[in-house]
């Protein structure tokens, strides 16, 4: 019985597209000289880019609100018990618009 190699360094995957997805696909490969293989390559490191940006887009937004919250505590001489009151009341009030 043959044994499968699981050290593959390539696999192969078959997907189909919509006449209109294939035929945009074909022109776009046409136009910069690549192939099929290559185009759905660069679009899923393209959209793995993505992803990453979307992460640490997120983590800046968590970032800058905490931020911004110790300033506008700061400037408004909030003790520590106002402040966490309201920090309670700013984390309801931002799941509201979320």
């Amino acid at each position: 019985m043959a044994t499968k190699n699981k050290t593959k360094a390539q696999y192969a995957i078959t997907t189909k597209f919509t006449l209109g997805d294939y035929m945009t696909l074909e022109a776009e490969v046409e136009r910069t000289g690549s192939n099929f293989s290559q185009m759905l390559r660069k679009s899923w490191h393209v959209y793995m880019e993505q992803q990453s940006i979307e992460v640490r887009l997120a983590q800046l937004e968590s970032r800058l609100t905490r931020r911004m919250f110790e300033i506008v505590s700061a400037v408004a001489g909030l003790s520590a018990t106002e402040k966490k009151e309201a920090m309670q009341q700013a984390k309801l009030a931002l799941k509201e618009v979320a």
